[in-house]
């Protein structure tokens, strides 16, 4: 009698998987369709359409996800996520490089302009503002949106194996990371980094970098604990480590793909290239504490873990005494001196087999 009304609970949260993973894909389609656009009518290149490609393996991923999944996303990856920034970060790259070559051009030579568009096209014309409108807001603006949808995309997303504090958890994290991504891009004011063909590219290079950590889902992970063994080695001592805590490598992630590059970068301004100025002292001083305290808590959490392996190994190894003791006494004591509760299985099963064997002798010797 329960077995319909669970059937229609079960295709009604199938259905909600369903209609979320839809509105998300959407959400980010409408995105990366805009962005593609746009940059094709600052630059007035049609090639740049070559990018909606991506759209073809957008739309298998998505029909994949649906059919085989479920509308679930993987526990470690997100293949969504990684194919949008694919379509959606050259876009962004080409606006940013001709939002900097104009920006060159009116500093330096006086005889740039930086609004309206290399386009006048039919299919740029809802954008063709020429009063107001200017590259640099448009590129920021795209880069913004992309990282709000980021963060959107991933709470509308099912959550999977994810409990809802895990989420919860995950997307403060997101919002934490897009705004220290959108911080990079204060380097920019700079004339000399504009200047600088190297750092212009090492400069996207490096944000593009730390986009990618939205595809990766570290920091939820729980693993089982490993079966501890009284033969250990460094090696197998760390490799229980990683294998225990996974916030070690969501904090090896964020600092080797964000918090490091991007450090380096500030440093190369202010010493190398002999910047100085208000907003690239606080961001640099900013980075150095922040990955001075990833430091500290990887300390304690390797710490941690070696205390947690150690404890174990000596409650392994004293279970192990006790039990070869028991083993010790029980032989030694005989199957005459232990009763029959405590005897042993292999016991019990000798005792049979020679009370067997007495008993068909005599009853030979009977019969003889």
């Amino acid at each position: 009698m329960a077995n319909p009304p669970n059937r229609r609970r079960l295709r009604l949260l199938v259905a909600v998987t369903v209609v979320k993973a839809l509105s998300a894909r959407v959400l980010l389609i409408t995105h990366m369709a805009f962005s593609i656009w746009a940059a094709t009518c600052v630059v007035n290149s049609a090639s740049v359409w070559a990018l909606m490609s991506v759209l073809g393996l957008f739309i298998v991923e998505t029909i994949y996800s649906i059919v085989k999944r479920k509308g679930q996303e993987p526990q470690w990856f997100s293949p969504c996520i990684f194919l949008y920034l694919l379509a959606v970060v050259p876009p962004i790259w080409i606006l940013n490089l001709d939002m900097i070559h104009c920006l060159i051009s009116s500093r330096q030579y006086g005889n740039g302009s930086c609004v309206g568009l290399a386009s006048s096209g039919a299919d740029c014309a809802l954008v063709s503002l020429d009063s107001y409108f200017s590259r640099k807001p448009l590129a920021y603006t795209l880069e913004e949106i992309m990282l709000l949808l980021l963060i959107v995309s991933r709470w509308l997303l099912p959550k999977g194996n994810i409990t809802r504090d895990q989420l919860s958890l995950l997307l403060l994290v997101y919002f934490g990371i897009g705004f220290d991504i959108m911080e990079l891009f204060y380097l920019f004011e700079e004339l000399d980094v504009l200047l600088s063909h190297g750092m212009t590219y090492a400069i996207l290079v490096v944000w593009t970098v730390s986009l990618f950590q939205f595809t990766i889902v570290l920091t939820t992970v729980k693993s089982r604990r490993p079966r501890l063994s009284l033969q250990t080695t460094p090696l197998r001592r760390l490799v229980s480590c990683r294998c225990c805590q996974f916030e070690i490598w969501g904090l090896l992630t964020s600092v080797f793909m964000q918090d490091g590059p991007f450090l380096i970068l500030r440093l190369y301004c202010l010493i190398g290239m002999g910047l100085f100025s208000y907003n690239l002292l606080f961001y640099t001083v900013k980075n150095v504490l922040v990955v001075i305290l990833q430091a500290y808590r990887f300390t304690v959490l390797v710490l941690d873990c070696r205390e947690n392996f150690d404890t174990g190994m000596e409650r392994s190894a004293s279970m192990a005494s006790i039990a070869s003791v028991k083993k010790r006494n029980g032989a030694a004591a005989g199957p005459s001196a232990v009763d029959g509760g405590s005897r042993t299985y292999s016991q019990r099963r000798n005792a049979s087999h020679t009370s067997l064997n007495q008993s068909q002798d005599f009853s030979f010797e009977s019969a003889v």
